[in-house]
């Protein structure tokens, strides 16, 4: 069943041997900016979505090159010494410039441990 043409264009298919069951904005339900398969697989190429959102793999901000998702935390890789990675298990809560945290040159573990190889800090700075 469909409706509309161009960006108009609306459509279900119920047949189950197409791989798109829902699709709008083109006629192809290949390349439509909205669609959604059959295995529940969505594709919305401009969307605000608010609520909770739940992910345990994939990327945000580009298919390889943004902030990485896999169970437990979040990382972003963008060249030799740009490794950044928040995790919510392990010693380590957040460290960068290295992938692996014990030889990165910045770190905090999650009992609030800082390592930081080169740093300037300024205001009061309490020792004991």
């Amino acid at each position: 069943m469909f409706s509309g043409s161009g960006t108009s264009y609306v459509a279900l298919d119920s047949n189950p041997n197409t791989t798109q069951a829902i699709w709008a904005g083109k006629a192809d339900p290949a390349s439509a900016p909205f669609r959604v398969t059959r295995a529940g697989a969505l594709t919305a190429t401009s969307a605000d979505i608010t609520g909770a959102i739940k992910a345990t793999s994939g990327y945000i901000g580009g298919t390889t090159s943004g902030w990485k998702i896999e169970s437990n935390k979040i990382s972003s890789n963008t060249g030799t010494g740009k490794y950044i990675e928040l995790a919510s298990n392990g010693t380590y809560a957040i460290f960068a410039g290295n992938t692996t945290a014990v030889d990165a040159p910045f770190s905090v573990t999650h009992t609030g441990a800082l390592h930081a190889t080169s740093a300037d800090i300024e205001g009061k700075v309490i020792i004991g």
